[in-house]
């Protein structure tokens, strides 16, 4: 499919291809390392990369000094002109899951201390995603064709297969989609991105749900401005469900008619394998709480601009 076809006829291409920064979200260290080596052999190296940290534990801190130097050379090697800057971001753990407010303080890094500006393009990540190494060449191709969101999604590796990608071997060359992506999993991949093309379409119309088609928080691009809009993510979401649901939704009544791509099956990015934890049923589950009002501001109130109380963030630069 080429970078043009899905674009909507609102949005003439943009000749300029943005600059591309990278968010990763975390709260643990388990396969930090491997996502941030997973953009060590990119064909386009981000102009920044923050991760940002729901904790302030110092196994974090350790984890980024440890494996940066490694990522960074490997960057240089390939691009040796690159200055991509790494920025770590923390605060103490609140007490429950603020993986949005973790987003937006990502966010913030990069504005306050790395120039992010409303035409940028952000890969937001989460920290057990592996990218294939052509991903951000194909985010940045789609956002310079007329996208302002990029809707990815992730191939779920087994535990057999996650050994299998670690930060060493993609310190070595980047991941090897070939041996990881079955025909099956291609086959129910390529499904998936045609029912996406059809939500998008039929979304421009308000007649579908107004969150699809779907953004999945662990994999997906955006410009700025488009999350300026929305005020960011809705900080007052806590748990692990539901809050990409919203700012989905938030995001397609801003604007019905957004320059999106779907890009589920054209853009490859691996789930590692982690225990999974046992979710609460909806009656008690706090996400689905909120995300089931429909009193709630197309603006979040605790957003980008106007953070939910919390310790005011720690921002680093990591140095080569």
């Amino acid at each position: 499919m080429s970078a043009a076809s899905w674009r909507s006829p609102s949005a003439p291409p943009n000749p300029a291809a943005p600059r591309v920064f990278v968010s990763i979200t975390t709260h643990t260290t388990r396969h930090l390392a491997a996502t941030l080596a997973g953009l060590a052999w990119q064909t386009l190296a981000p102009h920044a990369i923050a991760v940002s940290c729901d904790t302030d534990a110092p196994a974090l801190a350790a984890e980024l000094d440890l494996w940066w130097p490694r990522v960074r050379c490997a960057l240089g090697t390939r691009h040796p002109s690159a200055s991509t800057v790494l920025l770590h971001t923390f605060r103490p753990h609140q007490g429950r899951p603020r993986a949005n407010q973790t987003r937006n303080n990502g966010l913030r890094a990069l504005i306050d201390h790395a120039g992010l500006q409303p035409s940028d393009l952000i890969v937001i990540l989460d920290g057990d995603i592996a990218l294939a190494s052509d991903a951000l060449t194909q985010h940045q191709a789609l956002a310079a064709a007329g996208a302002h969101l990029n809707i990815g999604y992730r191939v779920m590796l087994d535990e057999a297969a996650t050994a299998g990608v670690t930060p060493d071997s993609l310190l070595a060359g980047g991941v090897d989609c070939g041996s990881l992506i079955s025909p099956l999993a291609r086959g129910e991949l390529e499904r998936r991105h045609a029912r996406y093309r059809r939500n998008l379409f039929f979304s421009r119309f308000g007649f579908i749900k107004p969150h699809k088609p779907k953004i999945i928080s662990c994999h997906f691009a955006v410009r700025l401005s488009a999350l300026l809009a929305v005020n960011g993510c809705d900080e007052e979401f806590a748990g692990h469900r539901f809050d990409d649901d919203d700012l989905s939704r938030r995001i397609r009544l801003s604007n019905r008619r957004i320059p999106t791509a779907i890009a589920v099956s054209t853009i490859d990015a691996f789930h590692l394998h982690h225990p999974t934890r046992a979710f609460p049923d909806l009656a008690n589950d706090p996400g689905y709480q909120r995300w089931n009002r429909t009193d709630l501001p197309i603006r979040a109130a605790c957003g980008l601009d106007s953070p939910l109380d919390q310790p005011t963030p720690t921002v680093r630069r990591i140095s080569p």
